[in-house]
């Protein structure tokens, strides 16, 4: 999957997040990026390694 196709799947979920925000007062996506120390061990962990344009810069 590239980023277009994520960007496309995720799409509806970034609507019901700004819904609930909204709605609630709390987003179900805190728009949060994962270090790159993050990224390392979940690759360490899940024994892959993921595309540079997924890793934060």
């Amino acid at each position: 999957m590239n980023v277009v196709e994520f960007d496309a799947l995720v799409e509806p979920l970034r609507q019901k997040s700004v819904a609930s925000l909204a709605e609630h007062g709390f987003a179900l996506i805190e728009g949060r990026t994962a270090t790159v120390a993050e990224v390392a061990d979940l690759e360490k962990q899940l024994g892959v390694t993921l595309p540079e344009t997924y890793k934060p810069s």
